[in-house]
């Protein structure tokens, strides 16, 4: 596995881990077999993030998420929590890149 395929790896591995620990609206984080729940979203999630988008904005795209697919009514600023974490992710493929 080259060093890319295993920095996307590594931030997939992030990005399930926050939204089955901490945002996991359907309380499936104890179900062994439904620990995948989420992974559908890890893409979206990480585009928003490699955008650049705020935890607000990362919030109110959650709360949308929610609303559309899973049919709960979250107000986003009680997701800012969760996206504050997912925005304090290094997201970068090339960690050294950008590194001051």
């Amino acid at each position: 596995m080259d060093q890319k395929t295993k920095r996307a790896r590594e931030i997939q591995d992030a990005i399930h881990t926050i939204l089955l620990h901490e945002w996991d609206p359907l309380c499936v984080v104890h179900l062994p077999g439904a620990q995948d729940e989420y992974d559908g979203y890890i893409g979206s999630v990480y585009s928003w993030l490699a955008a650049g988008s705020s935890a607000t904005e990362v919030a109110e795209r959650l709360a949308a998420l929610e609303r559309e697919s899973l049919g709960f009514s979250t107000p986003a600023n009680a997701l800012l929590p969760v996206a504050t974490s997912l925005c304090a992710l290094d997201v970068r493929l090339d960690p050294e890149v950008g590194a001051a």
